[in-house]
């Protein structure tokens, strides 16, 4: 092996070290412990059965409630809400939701809640840090590296950044802001993929292969691209990953848009052996 490719085959490995860290951190994937939809008007909040946002058995049967507005929610806690965090609206009960620019997070104990808004509804997304699952779960697994998936690419920008309404795990259509195409070859076949900008100047790909009917994740993988360079980009699969909706129920994925589904296996970046499971029993 050159040196090359060592210092290659390091970067990729230390990316997934990177990625395992960040699936287990603090208020992380695995730390989540359920996600409530609202209904128009009160949902109490709460560890008893009745309650429509369930808390874990550790605290009161009724700790508080969210009251669902036409367009908005409050959050009325109750003061056995023991360590609510200080930074949590006292004189406004308004929450700003995840897709706004700084959302509400509700700090108390080990907990943390957020409002979620998709579409036109509105759900609590809520996190246990003290889950075993942050340590218990087993760990991502990953195609051997192979540099057969790293492909030169030019991004294409739209003048007009275009929006998109793909489906997610809830059953809602995301607006998805599309801002270009990437473009590569592969055996003599040019593809053009739809990418995304979210959050930062990094570019998001969502796309599905052939390896999603076996070995990888079924809805598709993930991959983040960093700014392109005069419009030229690489493109590694060997960096793709799967979505947060392969490690948790609680979250909501977008799938990957129609254009973005390659008629070949890219056997590169991450597995999902819950195929394997499936095939077993």
């Amino acid at each position: 092996m050159n040196m090359s490719n060592s210092h290659y085959r390091s970067r990729v490995i230390e990316w997934r070290k990177e990625r395992e860290e960040s699936l287990r951190k603090e208020n992380g994937w695995l730390a989540l412990c359920g996600l409530y939809w609202l209904k128009p008007g009160i949902n109490l909040l709460g560890s008893a059965q009745d309650c429509d946002v369930r808390l874990p058995d550790r605290f009161p049967s009724q700790s508080g409630h969210f009251e669902m507005l036409e367009d908005s929610v409050l959050f009325h806690p109750d003061l056995e809400i023991k360590g609510l965090a200080k930074d949590n609206p006292a004189t406004d009960p308004q929450l700003r939701s995840d897709i706004e620019a700084n959302p509400t997070f509700i700090n108390f104990e080990r907990m943390r809640m957020v409002l979620i808004k998709r579409g036109n509804k509105f759900g609590i997304r809520m996190w246990d840090n003290s889950r075993a699952e942050r340590s218990d779960h087993a760990p991502r697994t990953w195609y051997e590296i192979d540099e057969v998936y790293r492909f030169p690419a030019v991004f294409h920008p739209y003048t007009k950044s275009t929006t998109l309404k793909l489906p997610d795990f809830s059953g809602v259509f995301m607006d998805v802001e599309v801002v270009g195409t990437i473009s590569f070859d592969y055996r003599n076949t040019s593809y053009d993929l739809m990418v995304s900008q979210e959050n930062d100047d990094d570019l998001i790909l969502r796309f599905w292969d052939e390896s999603s009917n076996s070995t990888s994740y079924p809805s598709g993988r993930y991959m983040v691209l960093h700014p392109p360079k005069n419009n030229g980009i690489e493109l590694d699969f060997n960096f793709s990953y799967n979505p947060p909706c392969a490690f948790t129920p609680y979250a909501t994925c977008v799938f990957a848009p129609q254009q973005n589904r390659l008629d070949f296996s890219i056997h590169a970046g991450e597995t999902y052996l819950q195929h394997r499971i499936t095939e077993v029993h």
